[in-house]
């Protein structure tokens, strides 16, 4: 029998034999997926930033098809997504209100000093690190920065000295919160006018 032959034919048992090893171990090895969590996980927004406490939006619908997590569990897809869960899933959402950050600080420029002139990387921690900060006002806004590197909606900026958020844009994931050494961002309801934009 002609060689070339001989292996192609060879090769096209070994290719059944495998096809049907790998159809049958697919089978016994099949792991259910609750449908239920790709419907949720295709709700909710994609950023998958973290502000839920969960690794993610595909973890996020795990936990609350397979756990319980509350529907409201993710501040960014806000009010109007927890209420599309609530009706997705037959649950209650509560009172649900949208919250945004918002920097408790108005020492821009014109009004707060340096100290001395910080040089090192554009970092709010090695600012504050040193000397505890290159600002007289020892509570202000370092306005390095840090809290902009880490917004992945574009929703916080420094302008003359100070990190301002745009409300319109935050979708209160609270990473900023985290970021800043002096602890002046806080989460407010989104209606909320009032506010004491200081911490001395």
């Amino acid at each position: 029998m002609n060689p070339i032959l001989l292996a192609v034919i060879l090769l096209g048992v070994l290719g059944i034999v495998f096809a049907v090893i790998l159809s049958f171990a697919s089978r016994v090895f099949h792991v259910k997926v609750d449908r239920r969590i790709s419907e949720v996980r295709e709700a909710l927004p994609g950023a998958n930033c973290g502000a839920c406490g969960f690794p993610g939006c595909d973890g996020l619908a795990a936990a609350i098809i397979n756990d319980g997590a509350p529907i409201t569990a993710c501040p960014v897809g806000g009010p109007p997504l927890h209420a599309k869960l609530a009706q997705m899933l037959g649950a209650d959402a509560g009172d649900s209100v949208r919250e945004v950050a918002v920097v408790r600080c108005q020492g821009k420029e014109a009004y707060s000093k340096d100290k001395f002139k910080y040089t090192g990387i554009r970092d709010c921690r090695a600012n504050h690190a040193l000397q505890g900060g290159s600002k007289v006002c020892s509570y202000g806004c370092l306005g390095c920065g840090s809290c902009v590197d880490v917004c992945a909606f574009d929703a916080i900026h420094i302008i003359d000295g100070v990190a301002i958020v745009d409300e319109d844009k935050c979708t209160a994931c609270k990473k900023c919160i985290s970021e800043c050494p002096r602890e002046l961002i806080v989460l407010k309801p989104y209606d909320q006018e009032v506010i004491v934009k200081c911490m001395n």
